[in-house]
């Protein structure tokens, strides 16, 4: 039992380790990891189109005239060639499509607010978290590489502190395990409560 935990922790530490490293890689280059991340999916969607190409015209006949799989090929080619091409102008859209989304729902709460603050008790907190949601979209909008950036940055430094966290909790439970007396006891413990 006890070599099973041992084992089992020191792949824990590997494996918090190795996040830790993708961690800090994501906070020092925060800017061009997104960029790195939609090549990696426009590559996959060209394999998926490349695949599904070559399986359309494994298909009998009959079944090809039913099948689908040419027209998503060449979508998946067009979006894989786009990402893989001009990944700035992707993460772009995605921003942009982002700051839209928190503007909408920012200018949806605050007619929410505004039509019912005279049901509402504590209507003017509420006001102003909706006009921040809206600077915050229009913010996303404007600058949406730099907001990436950041957004990337808090990204790894998550990843970095959940690991550090996991990292030691592992190297505790590999040096700090209780004694065969300890657990006795608090076998011994347990057989009285019962």
């Amino acid at each position: 039992m006890k070599n099973s935990v041992i084992k089992y922790s020191l792949r824990s530490i590997l494996v918090a380790l190795a996040l830790c490293f993708l961690g800090v890689v994501i906070i020092i280059k925060a800017d061009t990891v997104l960029f790195w991340i939609i090549k990696i999916i426009g590559a996959v969607l060209l394999i998926d189109s490349a695949i599904r190409f070559i399986s359309f015209f494994r298909l009998d006949p009959e079944e090809r005239s039913f099948s689908v799989d040419i027209v998503r090929a060449v979508v998946e080619a067009v979006m894989g060639i786009v990402a893989v091409v001009n990944s700035s102008s992707v993460v772009t859209l995605l921003y942009v499509f982002a700051g839209v989304i928190v503007v909408i729902e920012g200018i949806l709460h605050l007619q929410f607010v505004l039509t019912s603050r005279r049901v509402l008790t504590h209507w003017l907190p509420n006001m102003l978290i909706a006009i921040v949601s809206v600077i915050i979209g229009v913010f996303i909008i404007l600058n949406p590489l730099m907001t990436g950036k950041f957004v990337n940055i808090f990204i790894g430094v998550e990843i970095l502190v959940t690991a550090l966290i996991s990292l030691g909790g592992y190297i505790i439970l590999i040096f700090f395990r209780p004694s065969k007396n300890e657990i006795e006891l608090d076998e011994d413990y347990v057989e009285e409560i019962e």
